[in-house]
Order: C-alpha cells, then sequence, then structure tokens
C-alpha cells in the first residue's frame, strides 16, 4: 500500500507531512492527505473499510490499520507462524499460487519483526510439498550445502516450467497424431 502512495506523490501524509497539526497543514498537504485517505480506502475488503470510515485523516486511518491488521501480539504471532508451519501445497494444487501465500505469510512475520533464517524458510517451504515431489526434494537436499528460499524458489519455478513446457509438447504431439489419422481416414 506505500508503494501505491509513494507512486502517486502522495506518501508523505502518512508521517502527517513532518508531524505538523492537521490545522496548519496547507492547501496542497490537505489534497494530498485526502488523496492518500481515498486511495488507501479503496484497497481495503468492506469488512476491514467498516472499521475504519469515521478515520478522517490518511496518518490516523493508517494507525487504525496496523492495530488492526499487523497487532504484533503474541496470538498474532503465533497464529501466523501456525499458518507458516501448517501451510501444504494439496496434491495436484498450484505450486506458484502455494509459493505465492508462503511468501505473503514470512512478509507478514516479517512485518511483525518475527525473523527466520533464510535456510529454515527453504527447509518449512520445501517439506511444505506433498509426497509427490519427493523426488524433487531429495534431489535438493542431495544436490547443494545450504539452500535459501530463494534457491528453492527459483527450482520450483524451473521445475514447473519445464512440466508446462513438457505438456504443452505432449499435448501438441497428441493433436497431430489425431491430425494425422483424421487425413488418414480421408
Amino acid at each position: 500500500m506505500r508503494a501505491i502512495l509513494t507512486q502517486a506523490e502522495v506518501d508523505d501524509a502518512l508521517d502527517k507531512f513532518g508531524n505538523k497539526d492537521s490545522k496548519s497543514w496547507t492547501d496542497e498537504e490537505k489534497r494530498k492527505d485526502r488523496k492518500a485517505l481515498t486511495q488507501i480506502q479503496l484497497h481495503l475488503s468492506n469488512n476491514i473499510l467498516q472499521d475504519c470510515l469515521q478515520e478522517k485523516t490518511a496518518a490516523v486511518l493508517w494507525l487504525k490499520l496496523e492495530s488492526i491488521c499487523m497487532s504484533k501480539d503474541l496470538t498474532s504471532k503465533m497464529h501466523l507462524k501456525m499458518k507458516l508451519y501448517t501451510h501444504k501445497l494439496q496434491e495436484g494444487g498450484s505450486v506458484l499460487n502455494h509459493l505465492m501465500v508462503f511468501k505473503e505469510i514470512v512478509s507478514d512475520l516479517q512485518a511483525m519483526e518475527v525473523d527466520y533464517d533464510d535456510e529454515d524458510l527453504g527447509l518449512i517451504l520445501l517439506y511444505s510439498l506433498p509426497s509427490s515431489f519427493a523426488n524433487f526434494r531429495d534431489t535438493l537436499l542431495y544436490s547443494h550445502d545450504t539452500l535459501t528460499l530463494d534457491e528453492f524458489s527459483e527450482a520450483l519455478h524451473a521445475k514447473e516450467k519445464m512440466k508446462e513446457m513438457v505438456s504443452c509438447e505432449g499435448s501438441l504431439q497428441w493433436r497431430s497424431v489425431n491430425t494425422v489419422r483424421r487425413e488418414d481416414r480421408k
């Protein structure tokens, strides 16, 4: 969200234009604050938006969102950690979606100041894969001295690309065989 506000050149509204009182803002600062406020509101889900509609400035809304979404209490941390450890790819599920959700959980944990060693994250991700990935997992484990999350992500992306290429080639071959058979029948 901060990136969207930065792109719109209104991110300085989040720190109240140098912590100035809102009554001393210039017309331009008020315009930027309204723009930042609406940008944030447009990106919220309805249930969160309902809790935040009464907020009048972008900075106040931002603080409210942090308290709602990024509470750093023990319960929230434990919930996210359990989400990380129990996140499993179902057989036949989307590997890329699994990877995206995994990285999102890690990002949320980092925002809560929970840090993991990159190698540990790679291993957690590695063992979140179903048994059909056993050969892939063994190959990665026995061919590397260390395995980082980025290396593992790259390997998963490469495996998925290869899988797509093979399935595309197979379907093209199947179509050409069927085309030849139809032509033979004529």
